[in-house]
């Protein structure tokens, strides 16, 4: 089950919503799939445009080609297709 579990995911085709961007490192909430539970993270973005999340807990079986989608709130920042999870 370990196997199964990451900390970190890096997602790119990034589109924003009400942002152009993160600046600096930041406190959201993110999801992994649309049926999961909002997560707390930190996140930023990088310099090629992609955006990177760091849970504050593990999460289970986040795989590339899933969406990652970052909230403030009950508002969307942010959402990606997971590039890479580890």
């Amino acid at each position: 089950v370990e196997e199964t579990l990451q900390s970190t995911v890096t997602a790119n085709d990034v589109v924003w919503s009400g942002k152009a961007s993160l600046e600096g490192e930041v406190g959201v909430q993110a999801k992994i799939r649309s049926t999961g539970y909002p997560t707390e993270a930190r996140a930023h973005m990088n310099s090629d445009g992609t955006i990177t999340a760091v849970f504050a807990d593990s999460v289970k079986a986040a795989t590339v080609g899933q969406s990652l989608v970052l909230y403030e709130g009950d508002r969307i920042l942010a959402g990606g297709i997971i590039k890479e999870a580890f």
